[in-house]
């Protein structure tokens, strides 16, 4: 478990203690951006004991948003918020309902009209969580397609009476599964997930590769390509698929995609190419992006849970050639503030700019109204790596700080609370990627 105990001084301390306030002008920016989200994990079914002072799942309200219709659900929900705090996910939870609502209303608030929208997967709960092992229930009490699915329905929902119209492009995680983590979904989970965001991406909802295998193409006004891998397919896991046929497909297809974009290019991914991929598909995937960096214009995954990046390298890490960008999670189980990014994005969709917003928790009172709490702006990748940010730039950081990882970094990486220095210097180098020509 994460260290999160010590906070920085001086200007950080000012950034990070910052009171909770309520919803105001100062909240709002509008600009050409778009909202990057990660690795939601909800679990609607928490709720919070004042007695015990802890989070317990609720078979009772389980029942109820199981058998009901994902359109009765705010209903149902309703009779359960004061038993949904924010408060009680410090730390370590998944996201409870609560949290949700605050990270839109703050998204909403400070972009009401974003570009666009991409999601890099992960969607609901883990298995177990600390103590809570949603195991036992989401197989007995309700079937667990269903809950999965009406799950995911909920949150396609509520995004889109949120941002009504505009383009949401979501990835799957390897959580988003009814039948397991690591484990692919069914034909009908699948039709399920697309058929929950038509009304923001009709895209996915007629495409083959996604129906069969979980991965699809979006185009975003003949301009920008959306390349949205489904990479348990790709995932090294003990439970994922190995070498499946499906695997070998969606690979052929994205070093075709980076070959021949015809537009500019963006690949949304939940993992990360490096060592939680097959080491085979993560090769290649390297490989064709190195070959074919020209025709990329970003790469996003997810998954970590924190804010960080991969560079693309040669062996002797002395040539930089790309780098992925790994966006921090709503979900706070790995001991992190929640957090979403805002980006500028130029006429050529090329990003100029960044921004994390996050929710400190540590700060927070019990019982507070969700929608109520401003998410206040944290470092980014700007802060850590003055912009351009270049994978030339990224790699010539990760060099000179592996040794005595900078407290900027701490902040950086784990949204206002600082990992101890051995832990700051493992994440340093997991960092580069290697190109093997």
């Amino acid at each position: 478990m994460i260290n999160i105990k010590k906070y920085l001084i001086g200007f950080v301390i000012t950034a990070l203690s910052l009171p909770t306030i309520v919803l105001n002008s100062k909240c709002y920016a509008q600009t050409n951006q778009c909202l990057i989200v990660s690795d939601i994990h909800l679990n609607p079914f928490y709720v919070y004991d004042s007695k015990t002072k802890s989070i317990k799942i609720s078979v009772s309200l389980m029942k109820k948003l199981g058998k009901a219709l994902v359109e009765q659900w705010d209903k149902i929900l309703a009779q359960y918020a004061t038993k949904d705090d924010i408060k009680s996910i410090w730390s370590g939870y998944d996201s409870n309902c609560a949290l949700l609502q605050s990270a839109l209303a703050n998204m909403q608030n400070k972009l009401p009209k974003p570009a666009f929208i991409v999601i890099a997967g992960d969607f609901i709960w883990h298995g177990k969580v600390k103590s809570l092992n949603m195991g036992g229930y989401d197989t007995t009490i309700v079937k667990a397609d269903t809950l999965k699915a009406k799950t995911i329905q909920y949150i396609a929902k509520l995004f889109g009476k949120t941002f009504p119209g505009i383009p949401i492009i979501p990835a799957l995680g390897n959580n988003d599964s009814d039948n397991g983590d690591y484990t692919m979904p069914s034909a009908a989970f699948l039709s399920s997930f697309a058929k929950s965001w038509k009304n923001n991406n009709s895209q996915m909802l007629k495409s083959t590769t996604f129906a069969n295998a979980g991965y699809y193409t979006y185009v975003l006004n003949n301009k920008l390509k959306f390349a949205v891998l489904s990479t348990t397919l790709f995932s090294a896991d003990k439970n994922a698929p190995k070498n499946s046929p499906n695997a070998n497909k969606m690979s052929s297809w994205i070093n075709a995609t980076l070959k021949n974009p015809g537009s500019g290019l963006w690949i949304l991914s939940h993992i990360p190419p490096g060592d939680q991929m097959q080491t085979t598909y993560s090769d290649s995937l390297i490989n064709t992006v190195v070959k074919n960096a020209k025709n990329l214009n970003y790469y996003i995954a997810g998954h970590t849970h924190f804010n960080d990046f991969r560079v693309i390298c040669d062996k002797s890490e002395k040539k930089a050639y790309y780098f992925i960008r790994v966006v921090p999670s709503i979900g706070t189980n790995h001991g992190n503030n929640p957090s979403f990014e805002i980006a500028d994005i130029d006429a050529n969709y090329q990003i100029t700019k960044e921004t994390t917003y996050y929710l400190n928790l540590q700060k927070l009172t019990h019982h507070i109204k969700p929608d109520s709490i401003c998410w206040n702006p944290g470092y980014s990748m700007n802060t850590v790596i003055p912009p351009p940010t270049t994978a030339t730039a990224i790699l010539a950081f990760i060099k000179a700080n592996r040794k005595n990882p900078p407290l900027s970094y701490a902040n950086f990486h784990n949204i206002g609370a600082t990992l101890p220095n051995e832990d700051l210097k493992k994440e340093l180098k997991k960092d580069t990627l290697h190109y093997k020509h």
